[in-house]
């Protein structure tokens, strides 16, 4: 039963089923299909909220270059990464991308979880 915890300006849309997965890096114990998810925004603080608890439909791998971004070792094209950007929350590939870079270093290794 794993527990994720996510920012505070994704708690709407994933409360409103418009946020479908979450990209996070590789984990000790990975998240496999079929495992129910706990979502949260606030994890160990008094403003702790459950937003979401689901079922994991899918894990995909994913890798996050300065040249883009790879699904199960498949460079995808501009046109499916916005797809996978707005399905994460980010109004678009741009945004997402600008995101991760500057967040973890790249290349980001991890996995891709879905719930819808």
């Amino acid at each position: 039963m794993p527990a994720l915890n996510f920012e505070k300006r994704f708690a709407p849309l994933i409360s409103n089923k418009q946020k479908t997965h979450t990209i996070r890096p590789e984990r000790k114990r990975p998240i496999k299909q079929g495992d129910k998810l706990y979502l949260f925004t606030g994890m160990r603080t008094r403003n702790c909220v459950r937003l979401l608890e689901i079922q994991c439909t899918r894990i995909t791998n994913i890798e996050i270059t300065d040249r883009g971004v790879r699904l199960n070792n498949v460079f995808i094209d501009p046109v499916d990464g916005d797809y996978l950007a707005r399905a994460d929350g980010f109004g678009s590939y741009e945004e997402f991308l600008a995101y991760f870079k500057g967040r973890y270093p790249l290349p980001f290794v991890g996995t891709v979880i879905s719930w819808a």
